[in-house]
């Protein structure tokens, strides 16, 4: 079968959560002998092939523009961008969209389509700035916000309705996707979210010395990593309020935050400011290369999201380390975690809330014996 996918931004150089879903699931359709081409922005206009473990995938890309390089024209290139690049892949037997204006951008298709529902596009916008997913009521939060929700929502649904099959990767956000347009359940279809076992795979203790070591971190401190984007939905200002909160609690700890984004500058004041700065140690960005290494020399990971975790991809990619998650009760994190007696879920989405379920797990479960073995287990 030929199968194309279009996205808004995939960069082979920094792949990203909702970039690594769609390349993993491209390998498991290579495997299965189907031909596939990639129909994307990305930095700069690119046509190839791109070599995948599981074969050779046809890759057009168009300029993409980051956020703050928009012009007032953005829609309309973009929209003219994703047909030039659409007609050079040629006839397709079923096209998957995994965003909303490049989905939109070929509505005139007649060519059967998929729409991946990660997230719904307009809760994602007022996320990224407010830090909750409340979609607001008329002008509650400014005309700016209800016009840009308004278009995004009336976009997206057009692409949801206009699919064949929808695909969530978790059922909090099948429910979402029916409840905020009208989609017929028995078209929306859950398949959860994998990882790749044999990349991210559990290390030896004395490996696993090692690479605390490389930081200065001796085998008896309680290591907390956490990977995310750095945005108010992720919540990673609350992870500091918490580790403030439970400091007293806890053994003696260290933390390591990874990734990037615009509350850095903010984050780090607020770091320089704690009582427990000294111990919290911002990575920057981490390499796909590096973040096994991470994940294997932590003792737990932190999931500390305010809204919208669809599914959670850095939860499973640590749990399948071996290494357990504590993570606020948002979204999929839910799915994953409530059956895991070695992670914990806190009572809240909330600096309290997160600092009671780490005072928890590190009572119970952070040296407990076979932790990190029945953590990987979980997963396979």
């Amino acid at each position: 079968m030929r199968i194309v996918f279009t996205s808004d931004f995939v960069d082979l150089e920094n792949i990203g959560g909702a970039g690594r879903v769609l390349w993993e699931l491209a390998g498991g359709l290579l495997r299965r002998g189907h031909r596939l081409t990639f129909v994307v922005g990305g930095p700069e206009a690119r046509s190839g092939n791109v070599d995948h473990p599981a074969g050779r995938i046809r890759w057009i890309s168009f300029p993409y523009p980051r956020e703050g390089r928009r012009g007032p024209r953005f829609v309309f290139d973009v929209r003219r961008r994703v047909r030039a690049a659409y007609r050079l892949a040629g006839p397709a037997d079923v096209v998957v969209h995994n965003q909303p204006l490049t989905a939109d951008a070929l509505s005139a298709s007649c060519t059967p389509s998929v729409y991946l529902f990660h997230s719904p596009w307009p809760a994602e916008f007022v996320a990224e700035r407010f830090g909750d997913d409340q979609l607001p009521q008329r002008m509650s939060r400014g005309w700016i916000t209800h016009l840009q929700t308004s278009l995004r929502a009336r976009v997206e649904g057009r692409a949801v309705r206009r699919a064949r099959t929808v695909v969530t990767l978790s059922e909090h956000m099948r429910q979402r996707a029916c409840s905020m347009y009208g989609v017929d359940p028995r078209r929306v279809l859950v398949c959860p979210g994998g990882v790749d076992l044999d990349r991210f795979s559990p290390k030896g203790e004395v490996e696993r010395r090692s690479l605390r070591a490389r930081r200065s971190v001796d085998a008896e401190t309680l290591v907390f990593a956490c990977v995310r984007r750095l945005v108010p939905r992720t919540g990673v200002d609350l992870l500091v309020d918490a580790l403030s909160m439970a400091d007293t609690q806890l053994p003696p700890w260290r933390a390591w935050i990874a990734g990037r984004g615009p509350q850095e500058s903010s984050l780090d004041a607020m770091i320089r400011g704690s009582s427990v700065g000294s111990r919290i140690e911002r990575l920057g960005y981490v390499s796909d290369s590096e973040l096994t290494d991470l994940y294997c020399a932590a003792d737990a990971t932190l999931v500390p999201t305010r809204a919208l975790e669809g599914f959670g991809l850095s939860t499973l990619e640590s749990m399948a380390c071996g290494t357990p998650v504590i993570a606020t009760p948002i979204g999929g994190s839910v799915e994953l975690l409530e059956q895991c007696p070695m992670c914990r879920l806190a009572p809240t989405a909330t600096a309290e809330g997160l600092a009671a379920a780490m005072i928890d797990w590190a009572g119970t479960i952070a040296r407990s014996a076979g932790a990190r073995g029945t953590t990987r287990r979980f997963v396979e």
